[in-house]
C-alpha cells in the first residue's frame, strides 16, 4: 500500500502522508526501503533486507533523541520493517528463526520505551475532547504498537511459541471508530467526537474487554456497538478473537 501510493495502510492518520507537508527523515526512509523492496529485481532481496535491518538498528539507537513526532514516525516505520522481515519474498522463502527472535527483542524494547512515553489521553480520562492533533498522535500510536502485538501474534501461532501477552494493552482503548480515524477536517472530527463520546456516556471501549467476549452468536451490547463502528483495522480484532477459538489442543493465546 506504501509503494503504489493509492491508498495508506491503516495504521497511519491521512495528515501524516498528506502531499504538501515533509515527512519526518524517518518515515521518509521508510517508504523509500518500500518502494525498493516492492520495486527490487529478482536476487536483490538480501540487498534490501540487508539495509532495512540497518535502518532499524539505527532506529533502536537513537530512541532518547526523538521527540515525539519523530518517535511516532519511527514506530510506524518499525512496523512496516517487521512486516518485510518476517515475510520475505516468494522468490526467498529461507527462514531464519534465530533473526526473527532478535527483531521480536528489539520490538519489545522499542514498545516499551513508547508506552513509558503514555498512550492515554488526560481528556480520555475526563471524559472530554482532546485536541484533534493530540487525539491523531496518541491513537497512530495505539495503533502501531497493536500491529507490533498482532504481527508478534500470527508469529507465535505459525511457530507454536508464547506471544507478547495481550493484557498487557488492557488499560488502552480499542481501536478508535472509523468516522473519527477517516474525518477529512478538524470540525467534522470535532462535532463527530462529542456525538461519540455521548453514545459511550464517556466510558469508551477498552481493549481488556475483548477477552470478555464469549463464544457464540449473542455479542454484549458494548462490544457490538464497538464493532459496528470499527474500521479495517479495529475489525482485525474480530478475526483474532474467533481465531482463538481453534487453536491445537494444549496450545494456549494469551488475549
Amino acid at each position: 500500500m506504501l509503494a503504489d501510493g493509492f491508498q495508506i495502510p491503516p495504521i497511519f492518520h491521512p495528515t501524516h502522508l498528506a502531499s504538501h507537508i515533509n515527512l519526518p527523515r524517518q518515515l521518509a526512509t521508510c517508504i523509500t526501503l518500500v518502494k525498493m523492496w516492492h520495486g527490487q529485481c529478482p536476487g536483490a532481496e538480501e540487498i534490501v533486507r540487508a539495509t532495512i535491518r540497518q535502518e532499524l538498528d539505527q532506529l533502536m539507537d537513537n530512541l532518547d533523541e526523538l521527540d515525539e513526532t519523530r518517535l511516532l514516525s519511527s514506530l510506524q516505520a518499525v512496523v512496516i520493517y517487521t512486516i518485510i522481515l518476517l515475510a520475505p519474498s516468494t522468490a526467498s522463502q529461507n527462514k531464519n528463526c534465530m533473526s526473527e527472535d532478535a527483531i521480536f527483542r528489539k520490538v519489545e524494547i522499542f514498545v516499551w520505551h513508547v508506552v513509558r512515553g503514555g498512550l492515554f489521553l488526560p481528556e480520555e480520562r475526563a471524559q472530554t475532547r482532546p485536541s484533534w492533533e493530540n487525539w491523531v498522535h496518541v491513537n497512530s500510536k495505539r495503533r502501531a504498537i497493536l500491529a507490533l502485538y498482532l504481527l508478534h501474534w500470527a508469529y507465535s501461532v505459525l511457530h507454536k511459541v508464547p506471544c507478547f501477552d495481550c493484557a498487557e494493552l488492557g488499560f488502552m482503548p480499542a481501536p478508535a471508530p472509523k468516522v473519527l480515524w477517516q474525518a477529512q477536517t478538524e470540525q467534522e472530527w470535532s462535532n463527530k467526537y462529542i456525538h461519540w463520546l455521548a453514545r459511550w456516556s464517556g466510558q469508551i471501549y477498552l481493549q481488556a474487554e475483548f477477552g470478555h467476549i464469549q463464544p457464540g452468536a449473542i455479542l454484549s451490547p458494548r462490544a457490538e456497538r464497538w464493532l459496528g463502528e470499527a474500521d479495517e483495522f479495529g475489525f482485525i480484532m474480530a478475526s483474532i478473537l474467533n481465531a482463538t477459538e481453534f487453536q491445537p489442543p494444549g496450545y494456549k493465546v494469551r488475549m
